[in-house]
């Protein structure tokens, strides 16, 4: 017979601290830090100025940093604050793809916001669907592009496409990304002829931590 080592509760006494609930933990935001969303848009709005265009890559030292999730929020904001034509482009989409070419099927989500969808997922769309399909010759048709890469610590995605964009920005996870993850994907990024743009401190729920502020 199975012995409960559980304390009994008095039942009118206060609970055992071993299920006492904690009723103090703090909710962990989703958005990432307002300062680093918006110096990430102004380094990016500079980059289109200089160069009439800006591709972007878009990863992470570790998995689970929401690295899509702020390239959805990034290229929303684009759009409506410049008015400008936005493409981003997920990860399933990048398959089978080179570097230097992007995939050719966009589909419209919002007003100048796009979406790529992968070459051969565009050879078997059926021809009613293609009506929401812009065909396009290349990057060059939008003013931002965002490539949303895999995770440094789970694809070398990143790494290929690094030295054909215009930058590579960090999405560094609060309080889970460690500063070695940070430093190495610096090094990774450096070794592939990367340009390390900005990063972006995702699920903030403390101050800004100073190392970060060094790095950039």
């Amino acid at each position: 017979m199975p012995v409960n080592n559980q304390p009994s509760a008095d039942p009118n006494g206060p609970a055992p601290k071993s299920v006492r609930p904690n009723v103090r933990q703090k909710k962990t935001s989703a958005r990432p830090a307002r300062a680093f969303v918006q110096g990430v848009i102004e380094t990016m709005a500079r980059m289109h100025a200089e160069r009439g265009r800006c591709v972007i890559v878009f990863t992470a030292p570790n998995r689970r940093a929401g690295t899509s999730y702020v390239v959805q929020l990034l290229a929303e904001e684009l759009a409506s604050q410049f008015e400008s034509t936005v493409a981003v482009v997920p990860t399933e989409a990048l398959k089978g793809c080179d570097p230097k070419h992007l995939p050719q099927g966009f589909v419209e989500q919002s007003h100048n916001l796009w979406t790529a969808v992968a070459d051969q997922a565009l050879e078997q769309m059926p021809e009613f669907a293609l009506e929401n399909v812009w065909v396009s010759p290349g990057n060059h048709s939008f003013d931002y592009v965002l490539i949303d890469c895999p995770s440094l610590d789970s694809s070398a995605q990143a790494l290929r496409w690094a030295a054909t964009v215009d930058g590579v920005i960090l999405v560094v996870q609060a309080g889970v990304t460690r500063i070695e993850q940070i430093e190495t994907a610096q090094r990774l990024l450096q070794t592939s002829s990367g340009h390390l743009a900005g990063i972006v401190l995702n699920r903030r729920t403390y101050p800004i931590p100073k190392f970060l502020y060094k790095i950039l």
